[in-house]
Parts: C-alpha cells; sequence; structure tokens
C-alpha cells in the first residue's frame, strides 16, 4: 500500500508540472497534454501507474460509451486524494491482482465531460 501512495503522489505531481506549462486559460478549454503524454508521464513514474490508468480508460470507454479526455484522467489523479477506483487499479496492477482489477471497473462512474 505505501508503493501505490508513493506512485500516485509522484503521479499528481508530475501531472501538475506538466499542467503549469500550459495558461491556465488554455487548460481549463482545451485537453492542453495529449493522452499519450499524460500515460507516458506515468510509466515514468511507474510502469503500473500507465498500466492502470490505460486499465482505467478502457473500462471507462466500455462503460460510459465514450474515451476518457486527457483532463478528465489529469483530474481523476488531482482531485483530493485521487479517484479511489484509478489509484485501486494502479495498485492492482502493481500486485497483478486480476479479481482486484474485475471489482475495480465496476465502480467506474460516467460523470459529465471535462
Amino acid at each position: 500500500m505505501v508503493l501505490n501512495c508513493r506512485i500516485c503522489t509522484v503521479a499528481a505531481l508530475t501531472l501538475l508540472i506538466l499542467s503549469a506549462a500550459t495558461p491556465l486559460k488554455a487548460q481549463v478549454l482545451l485537453d492542453d497534454v495529449p493522452m499519450e503524454d499524460v500515460l507516458a508521464a506515468l510509466g515514468a513514474i511507474h510502469p503500473a501507474a500507465r498500466t492502470g490508468a490505460e486499465t482505467y480508460r478502457q473500462a471507462f470507454r466500455m462503460r460510459c460509451g465514450r474515451d476518457l479526455t486527457a483532463i478528465e484522467l489529469r483530474h481523476a489523479l488531482e482531485d483530493g486524494s485521487g479517484d479511489p477506483v484509478l489509484l485501486g487499479l494502479m495498485h492492482a496492477e502493481q500486485a497483478n491482482d486480476a479479481d482486484a482489477r474485475r471489482r475495480l471497473v465496476n465502480g467506474i462512474t460516467c460523470g459529465r465531460r471535462v
């Protein structure tokens, strides 16, 4: 669990740094950081962070019928202590826990598009 917290904290900080390079107005209006860049940053932190985010993205597409935007993924990492489903998927990937992955993807909600 400690590894999970470190992965997520570093992931959130990395994404905040990526976001800081873009003017605030552009951040609000656009997916200013391409999804592949967000995933690459997560992969640089820890392979399980990227794999967990990719699992979250695929499950979101299947459950919600649309693609997750890069901004939505960043919000899932940044808001409060992070989306428990996303963070749990990262931990499940690190632990290679297929049962936890299956359970967690059922907790994905389809909110408003950001």
